[in-house]
């Protein structure tokens, strides 16, 4: 009996042995499939977090986007509107040149009334020959100055878009923005200058024949200082150009891209030409 009790032992302690294995397994089967409430509860978590960051990013991007097209529809019609007012300052002038039509042909009739009375043939041909030389250079020169302005005009636009694209990147661009009206005040006045120097007529006012030579110098002198003035308004509106474009340099914080904002070069006139 004693000897069947110790095999019954045996047995026993070998079948527990050989099954705990599988009890052990599905213990960790369980654990594994069933994750704690506390786990559960991080990973909803951080999903949340996820889907947050990722719904905030797009709606970033969304806006930059949109900021970005209004920057362009802006810029077309900023474009649209400086061709329509080029082309009104070219009808305006040439308005302005036909109504005083007669008034300069009654002053150029009275000037080849005097010229006629001059008996000195070689005097009288230099002193045609500047007359119409005058008139020449002034509409060689406000045409030249148009175009300077046209240049600046187009820096401008493109320091705009510069400013937009920054506006979207979050960056402050107040300073930019004040100093974007003071340059197009500047090229506006300096549109009204040109064109009312475009119009301008010079005849040489003849009163004896003695005194030509200073009646010539007075006509060439006076046409110098209204290039002059004209000229001075147009390197406002250059320098007014050029502060934007450092007020954006000092945004951006870098000296990248200085060609990209740089407005065209100053326009000049030549002391020789109005000589």
């Amino acid at each position: 009996m004693k000897r069947h009790s110790i095999v019954f032992i045996a047995v026993a302690l070998a079948w527990g042995a050989s099954c705990a294995p599988f009890v052990y397994a599905q213990e960790d089967a369980d654990e594994t499939a069933s994750p704690s409430p506390k786990s559960e509860l991080r990973e909803k978590e951080r999903e949340a977090l996820k889907k947050k960051a990722e719904a905030e990013k797009e709606a970033l991007q969304e806006k930059r986007e949109e900021e970005k097209e209004q920057a362009k529809k802006k810029i077309e019609v900023e474009k649209t509107k400086r061709e329509e007012e080029r082309e009104a300052f070219k009808q305006k002038a040439e308005n302005e040149r036909e109504a005083m039509k007669d008034e300069r042909e009654a002053e150029r009739e009275a000037f080849k009334k005097k010229l006629a009375t001059v008996k000195d043939e070689k005097k009288k041909q230099i002193v045609e020959r500047i007359d119409d030389q005058i008139d020449a250079l002034n509409a060689r020169i406000t045409t030249h100055f148009a175009n300077i302005l046209e240049k600046v005009e187009t820096s401008l636009a493109r320091i705009e878009s510069r400013i937009a694209g920054l506006k979207s990147e979050g960056k402050d661009v107040a300073k930019a923005e004040a100093a974007v009206i003071v340059a197009k005040d500047a090229i506006a006045a300096a549109r009204v200058s040109i064109e009312a120097q475009a119009v301008e007529g010079y005849v040489i006012t003849i009163t004896t024949e003695d005194k030509l030579g200073s009646a010539v110098s007075v006509a060439r002198k006076s046409l110098h200082e209204d290039l002059k003035a004209a000229q001075e308004s147009v390197r406002k509106a250059h320098a007014a150009v050029k502060d934007l474009s450092e007020v954006v340099k000092d945004i951006i914080r870098g000296p990248e891209d200085d060609d990209d904002t740089s407005p065209s070069p100053a326009p000049s006139v030549s002391p020789a030409a109005t000589q």
